[in-house]
């Protein structure tokens, strides 16, 4: 073998240099090479104390005088603006349990009192819901007489309803009557309790009672009392074998009761087919949510729910009408 034939090649050489090159550069750029310190972004920070601004905070997001103004529409039915309002208040509910599916058939009812003229507000029996409006709602006064309107309330309406606005030692000026479904299912349970294990039950805590009577259809005074009589002052009275009742001191606010009873019970009622145990929150959690929301914004939420569902309906091509 030749020994030129073991010397690199002129591109070899070429090679071999441009990568001792290569190396030096790099080994001269690491030499040359500073650590720059990147200085971290600053973290938001609050000049004041948590508590201060949260007592601020809490007043401030807790006043809503800035949200959309109520739904009424124009009053050209000749009655009182009392009247009036109380009139749209009730055929939307009317509407809404339907859209909800807590209507059952032509039966089932919703009322108002209006103190100002001593009626209360019904839809005339044998309406569905969905034709209920401000202005075919009928007023009928204690003794059944039908003030304004056409038609007559159905029987079990009256002797329930006008009991309970009688009767309540706390002013009541709506009263909701339903069969809706998940409350209904807990209604029908040998303990229908409504235990307080969710946030939704506990709006209902020491505010609800359990009636474990079941009589059969309401057509006589004696079982309005006694219905009256069983509710006392609270708001909720979950029926036996039967459905649900609500009185609040306004149609808002029963509605609400309604809609966040129907909730409670649905999560409750899954609940307990799983067979497993249920986590129970303790009585002195249940108040003190009571307390701060219920008796505190709790209201204001319910008004501005009710509003909101109110848009809703007036943005319906199917219940549009509602005022009549």
């Amino acid at each position: 073998m030749l020994l030129s034939s073991l010397r690199p090649s002129p591109v070899n050489a070429r090679s071999e240099t441009f990568s001792r090159r290569t190396v030096k550069l790099q080994l001269s750029a690491r030499r040359n090479f500073s650590v720059v310190a990147v200085a971290a972004p600053e973290r938001p920070h609050i000049s004041r104390s948590d508590e201060e601004l949260g007592s601020e905070l809490k007043a401030k997001f807790q006043s809503f005088e800035s949200y959309p103004a109520p739904v009424y529409g124009a009053n050209n039915l000749g009655c009182s603006e009392e009247e009036w309002k109380s009139r749209v208040d009730l055929a939307a509910a009317y509407r809404l349990a339907c859209r909800l599916g807590f209507n059952e058939g032509i039966v089932n009812h919703f009322t108002a009192w209006v103190p100002e003229v001593e009626v209360m507000l019904v839809h005339p029996f044998g309406l569905a819901w969905e034709e209920v409006t401000a202005k075919n709602l009928i007023s009928v006064d204690l003794e059944g007489n039908v003030v304004r309107g056409e038609g007559k309330p159905e029987a079990t309406a009256f002797f329930i309803h006008s009991r309970l606005h009688l009767k309540r030692p706390r002013e009541t000026l709506a009263v909701l009557h339903t069969h809706q479904p998940w409350s209904t299912a807990l209604a029908l349970l040998e303990d229908p309790t409504l235990p307080m294990v969710h946030q939704n039950c506990l709006r209902f805590f020491e505010d609800l009672v359990n009636d474990t009577h079941y009589g059969g259809l309401v057509t006589s005074f004696e079982e309005g009392d006694r219905l009256a009589a069983t509710l006392g002052a609270k708001r909720t009275l979950l029926h036996s074998n039967h459905g649900v009742i609500i009185c609040a001191e306004t149609m808002y606010q029963a509605f609400d009761y309604l809609y966040y009873l129907e909730r409670a019970a649905e999560v409750v009622v899954k609940a307990r087919s799983t067979g497993m145990p249920l986590r129970v929150l303790a009585d002195e959690v249940a108040r003190e949510f009571k307390e701060c929301f219920i008796e505190g914004p709790g209201k204001e939420y319910a008004r501005l729910h009710f509003e909101a569902l109110k848009r809703q309906l007036l943005a319906s091509e199917q219940h549009s009408n509602f005022l009549g």
